[in-house]
């Protein structure tokens, strides 16, 4: 019969938790068995671990043994309880006589086992004593042997305090190596981005930089400004005043900000910045720190610059040609149409908006015939490479409004562009022209 306490599987984990299993012997355990056998005169003592299938010593005086199977002693049985198992003589106790120590040899009679409770309800082992007689302990030794047992209890514990110190220390270092690499993923996003962060202590005024931000302003990583008025000398005199009051604002109503201004470096490059910021507060509701973001966009800004200069020239250019302009992508969306190709053409003026452009005709018009119009923005392949040829609107007796006819020339293919004839004769001339884009084989 195999007898388990009622929490078996707490009991084992906190003997699984102290880390003692299978440890080497140590010399304050033995002294405690070497001290029982001289204590209480019996010629055996020794301190056992129940583990889930075996009996482990940790330390013996007077007999040596190797693990035991759990149940082929008298140990399994003391930790059921939290009181001391009392086996005045085995051989009349029909619970252990077939044990094989007290059927054979050494022939123990007499057996006393003090359970080793780290929690109550939870006796991780025993402190036991034998003797080769049957023996019964006075009121006085059953107090001394609790006391003894209370010994081993607390060199337990100094196991227990242990590996709790080291769990900690293990959980500490791995927070802090989770720390570590999310700073270092976010000062590279930091860099790819040229974001950074701040923060400003309103109690002592001291600022704390990231990075990135002491590399914006031209200044070692590491080493941000000392307070508010030396990050506020950094910006653009004509913003500098602007950016103190929406500071001053923030401060005063605890609210957040967001801007955008110029710096100037110690070196004279000056760089556009965009900043947003909140206000932290306290328990009791009142502003403590400033903590926000700052981007540098410098770059994006000279490049939406230079974007809407090349845009005016390219405007100035078509809108100054004697011919016709207009370029279709893949989807036959008109991406470039200029005034010229739709005066010649007579082309709708959504065009100009670089959308699809309206095959709409008079009310009159079927959907059928509908169907059938390509427009100039439709310009797309067909499945043999040709492109579609162009309709360009006329009028037609009994309509209202232009319908669509064939032009004698091809449009260009999607995705390409090309100019437009100016006179009749010279569409006919370039309808097989091998260098205008629209002609096919």
């Amino acid at each position: 019969m195999h007898l388990r306490p009622d929490r078996e599987a707490e009991r084992l984990s906190d003997l699984q938790s102290l880390g003692i299993l299978d440890t080497p012997p140590e010399a304050h355990f033995d002294a405690v068995c070497r001290l029982a056998r001289t204590l209480f005169r019996v010629p055996y003592a020794w301190i056992s671990l129940v583990d889930a299938d075996r009996l482990w010593c940790k330390a013996s005086s007077g007999i040596q043994f190797g693990p035991l199977a759990r149940d082929a002693a008298f140990c399994h049985r003391a930790i059921l309880g939290d009181a001391p198992l009392m086996v005045e003589d085995a051989v009349r106790d029909p619970r252990f006589r077939d044990v094989a120590a007290v059927a054979g040899a050494p022939g123990l009679r007499f057996y006393a086992g003090a359970p080793l409770v780290l929690r109550p309800g939870l006796a991780l082992g025993t402190l036991c004593l034998a003797d080769t007689v049957p023996r019964r302990l006075s009121d006085e030794e059953t107090a001394q042997f609790a006391d003894l047992t209370a010994v081993v209890v607390a060199q337990l514990r100094h196991y227990e305090a242990r590996a709790a110190s080291e769990a900690e220390a293990a959980a500490r270092r791995a927070s802090e190596e989770a720390l570590a690499s999310a700073n270092r993923n976010l000062l590279l996003a930091e860099q790819m981005a040229h974001i950074g962060h701040w923060r400003v202590d309103l109690v002592s005024g001291a600022t704390t930089w990231s990075d990135e931000v002491c590399r914006m302003h031209g200044r070692a990583p590491g080493d941000p400004a000392s307070d508010v008025a030396e990050a506020l000398s950094y910006y653009h005199p004509e913003d500098r005043e602007r950016i103190a009051g929406l500071v001053t604002r923030a401060r005063e109503h605890r609210t957040g900000f967001h801007f955008k201004a110029r710096i100037v470096r110690r070196d004279g490059e000056e760089r556009t910045i965009v900043s947003r910021g909140i206000c932290e507060v306290d328990e009791s509701g009142a502003a403590k720190a400033l903590f926000g973001s700052v981007q540098d966009v410098t770059e994006s800004d000279r490049a939406e610059a230079e974007l809407r200069a090349s845009t005016a020239l390219l405007d100035a250019t078509l809108e100054h040609m004697d011919q016709g302009l207009m370029m279709v992508d893949e989807a036959g969306i008109v991406r470039v149409c200029n005034e010229r190709a739709i005066a010649l053409l007579d082309l709708p003026r959504d065009l100009m908006r670089g959308a699809r452009p309206s095959t709409r005709c008079g009310a009159t018009r079927s959907r059928q015939a509908t169907s059938r119009a390509a427009t100039p923005a439709c310009a797309i392949r067909s499945p043999t490479g040709r492109s579609p040829a162009i309709r360009t609107p006329t009028s037609a007796p009994g309509r209202t409004a232009p319908c669509w006819r064939s032009a004698p020339w091809r449009f260009p293919p999607a995705g390409r562009c090309g100019p437009i004839p100016t006179s009749r004769r010279a569409r006919r001339r370039t309808r097989n022209s091998p260098t205008w884009p629209g002609t096919t084989a």
